[in-house]
């Protein structure tokens, strides 16, 4: 049997959380709503529909002038371009060094085309005109047609980023779309072509550059590139690419390398941003002692551009010699900075072409022979009635003789020349124009030979298998036998 106390607990328990829920609820009704903080920005934008202002057809756009707040300007001005409906369009006063680029200048003439806004304000009184940013405003464009003058102000974003305040030949504001509004207030330097470099093709290279000479604290070394006429080889199995090592020795490039480690690289640079003019101190920018590259262009002219620092994210700071104005390059890939011209030449030791030289002459530990070419002038390639000792030999024979030597190729390069005797080997090759180039040959260790090329100290070393087999092939010849092609 229940008592009366423990059949009403549960009832009294129930009652007591309604009463708490009930307060509750009564409590958060008496709470105020919050009143919304006050904005300081511009009054709201009307739903106004757009309008259109002012058309002017580009044919009757004659200067387009501008003023910034700064006091700083340029004039645009407007010319007929190859066909009728095409204009031609130049910027004045430039900067000295660049050009600019016809979409840029192009983009301010079309606002002025068909000029469209959203009417905002009446008769603007001077706080509103302030409001909006147009007591001053952030720029004024004069645009001088051939029938008449108008005259645009452009003042501050407004509150929703969707536009500009602004207002034509001082009257009513309007909101300038966003676009249009952008391309009237981009400064002098925003519409410079700030990348000068050419865009270099590397299925022809020759068609864009002559050459290029890399100078900095980690290497040195300058390419030439090959015309068409000196890339074709008629030496049996050797084959003659695009690009020649020229400083600090003289190669054959090894194409791959070249290109993926100096010309693409150099293809990337992409300057984009303006960070100074007429800087008073360059050390900012690690511009005080730059490395450089020099381009030498199709024109023969050089193009050099010098390379700093990097700023916290890794762009690179840039300038052009002779063009006073310090550039930023997001993006870059510098890696032709840190090349090692060991990696970039063909291990071949001499790149000369048979067709370009008179003779060799081999001196030996048993004494020296002498290899003319005997060049007829005649056929493609040229013929020969060559001599090894005065003693007539077949052109094959005389041309893989010359190859023996093209086979002595590099195996290292070492830090430091060690010092020398009297060389074993004298290798001379003779050219048409007189010049000679002479290899050196020295003991260094069972495994390895040094060399030295045109009087510069011995740093590379050959395999001795490679000088053995030219008094090899020499002999071969003396015995009346025909070389092998190698």
């Amino acid at each position: 049997m229940r008592t009366p106390g423990k059949t009403w607990r549960p009832l009294l328990a129930a009652l007591a959380i309604l009463l708490v829920l009930g307060g509750g609820l009564a409590a958060l009704t008496l709470i105020p709503p919050e009143t919304p903080a006050p904005s300081d920005a511009p009054p709201p934008v009307t739903a106004a529909p757009a309008q259109v202002l002012l058309e002017m057809p580009r044919a009757q756009q004659k200067t387009l002038s501008c003023v910034r707040a700064d006091g700083t300007g340029y004039d645009i001005r407007s010319a007929p371009g190859l066909t009728a409906d095409s204009f031609v369009y130049e910027l004045t006063p430039g900067f000295t060094g660049f050009t600019y680029g016809h979409y840029g200048l192009n983009a301010v003439a079309a606002v002025f085309v068909r000029l469209s806004g959203t009417p905002l304000a009446d008769s603007p009184t001077d706080a509103q005109l302030a409001e909006f940013g147009l007591a001053p405003p952030a720029v004024v464009w004069t645009v001088t047609g051939t029938e008449s003058a108008v005259t645009l102000e452009v003042g501050a974003l407004t509150g929703l980023g969707d536009g500009y305040y602004a207002r034509l030949d001082g009257g009513n504001v309007f909101i300038l779309p966003l676009s249009p509004g952008t391309a009237l207030l981009k400064p002098e330097s925003e519409l410079r072509t700030l990348n000068n470099l050419p865009a270099i093709d590397t299925e022809d290279p020759y068609a864009t550059l002559r050459g290029l000479q890399v100078s900095g604290p980690d290497t040195a070394y300058t390419l030439r590139v090959l015309p068409d006429d000196e890339r074709v080889s008629d030496l049996e199995g050797f084959t003659i690419g695009p690009y020649a090592l020229t400083e600090p020795v003289a190669a054959q490039g090894n194409d791959f390398y070249i290109e993926e480690q100096v010309i693409a690289p150099i293809a990337a640079i992409a300057p984009s941003v303006v960070m100074a003019d007429h800087p008073a101190d360059l050390a900012p920018y690690g511009l005080e002692d730059p490395a450089r590259l020099t381009l030498t262009l199709a024109d023969g002219a050089p193009l050099t551009l010098l390379i700093g620092g990097q700023d916290k994210d890794g762009a690179r700071y840039l300038m052009y010699e002779g063009v006073d104005s310090v550039l930023l390059d997001p993006v870059g890939d510098y890696t032709f900075l840190r090349a090692d011209y060991v990696t970039l030449m063909v291990h071949t030791l001499w790149l000369e072409d048979i067709n370009t030289l008179t003779g060799v002459t081999f001196g030996l530990p048993a004494g020296e022979r002498r290899l003319d070419f005997g060049h007829t002038g005649a056929g493609e390639p040229a013929a020969m009635a060559p001599l090894l000792d005065g003693v007539p030999v077949s052109e094959t024979n005389a041309r893989r003789l010359y190859i023996s030597l093209l086979a002595i190729t590099l195996s290292e390069v070492l830090d430091e020349a060690p010092a020398v005797g009297q060389p074993s080997h004298v290798f001379t090759l003779y050219r048409a124009d007189g010049g000679q180039r002479v290899m050196k040959i020295y003991p260094y260790n069972e495994r390895r030979l040094l060399v030295s090329l045109d009087g510069e100290p011995p740093r590379f070393t050959v395999l001795p298998a490679d000088v053995a087999a030219v008094a090899d092939k020499l002999a071969a010849v003396d015995r009346g036998e025909e070389l092998p092609q190698s």
